[in-house]
């Protein structure tokens, strides 16, 4: 029995002894004590492992921009490790949340659509105005370097963007009942997206078409995982998870002469053993009650504010000669130090990034604007 949901099972024992009914198999407990984490979530109440994996998840992302800027790592392990499952963990489980119970356009639905789609949609534009003030006035870029340097960046908040995105899709979705409509709607509007990335770069630049394109497989995996109870499905089958590791050590650095063979492996295959590693792993634990965990859970819970605003302090450090201290930790040539230093740093600009999501959430008019 998985440790998560053991917790689970003796109560329900319990209750059955208790009424006098003979225990039933372990699969029928198994089975029961998954619906329950499932209708946790139905209910609107936090799902401990969700958050855990935001956390973890939203991590790795500061860690990979700390490689990646500060470091100007590009090739090492951590870096293809983290480029390898981050944001494509990150869309499974902005899937898995988003799933809507009835599956109706009812007045309710549209108001939590419009909601998600404000929440998703306000931050992209503030990020957007506010990196362009930094980088004009507090970088001395100047304005014309400060703008190009800021639609960049534009780009690089792809992620609320493509969630905007699969926001308005949702609605679609959600007008009709129809399976055979709902495969015909998510055909035309991935071709639309492809389309629009290849032929448009102007529209690619604007709503990050490419991003979109790329992640949406993913989005709709956490959303039918969630639909049709799979959680259930992977904690009985460890054979899938055994598989999940054995796909992921053997392709990660995998060099295949077939170009579209090659992005169908480093897109989706190892990316979607990734997603079946993590999630199995915490989803076992979903009742442990470990200190790392909770504090998991806690950065999970604030991964929007770390995700805003991360970068201004990645900038900032390199700004004040944080650059002094990669180079030395370079001629160290210590790959060990440089992944001790850099995930400290990660927990620090976390921090500095949640706090500051406190302080601006303290205004009723900046929360209106940065939040939705």
């Amino acid at each position: 029995m998985p440790q998560g949901v053991g917790f689970y099972s003796l109560k329900i024992v319990g209750v059955w002894r208790c009424l006098g009914i003979r225990r039933r198999s372990k699969l029928s407990t198994f089975s029961f004590c998954t619906f329950l984490i499932n209708r946790q979530l139905t209910m609107n109440t936090r799902i401990n492992y969700i958050d855990r994996i935001k956390g973890f998840t939203i991590l790795l992302v500061v860690l990979g921009h700390i490689y990646l800027f500060l470091l100007n790592f590009s090739d090492t392990f951590v870096s293809r490790f983290i480029g390898s499952c981050h944001m494509f963990i990150f869309m499974f489980i902005s899937g898995f949340v988003a799933y809507i119970p009835d599956e109706t356009l009812t007045r309710k639905n549209i108001a939590r659509l419009k909601r998600r789609f404000l929440s998703y949609i306000c931050p992209s534009i503030f990020i957007c105005s506010v990196s362009f003030l930094y980088l004009a006035l507090i970088a001395e870029k100047g304005w014309g370097e400060g703008w190009q340097t800021a639609k960049n960046y534009w780009f690089f908040y792809w992620y609320l963007k493509s969630l905007a995105l699969y926001c308005i899709l949702h609605a679609l979705l959600l007008s009709t009942r129809r399976k055979w409509i709902h495969m015909l709607i998510v055909c035309i509007a991935y071709a639309a997206f492809y389309l629009g990335w290849r032929k448009s770069p102007l529209l690619n630049q604007i709503f990050c078409l490419e991003h979109a394109v790329c992640f949406y497989p993913f989005y709709l995996m956490g959303y039918c995982f969630r639909k049709y109870n799979l959680t259930d499905v992977l904690l009985q089958k460890n054979w899938i998870f055994t598989l999940g590791i054995i796909g992921y050590a053997t392709l990660l650095y995998a060099s295949i002469p077939i170009h579209a063979l090659q992005i169908v492996v480093s897109r989706i295959i190892v990316p979607m053993c990734a997603v079946v590693i993590v999630y199995y792993l915490f989803a076992q634990r979903e009742n442990s009650k470990e200190r790392w965990e909770t504090w998991l859970s806690y950065i999970g819970y604030k991964s929007l504010d770390i995700y805003l605003y991360h970068w201004f302090f990645i900038l900032t450090f390199k700004m004040i000669g944080m650059t002094d201290l990669a180079g030395w930790v370079l001629k160290s040539n210590n790959a060990l130090l440089c992944l001790i230093i850099a995930s400290l740093a990660a927990v620090v600009i976390a921090y500095m990034s949640i706090f500051t999501g406190y302080v601006i959430r303290q205004s009723d008019i900046l929360r209106k604007i940065v939040y939705g």
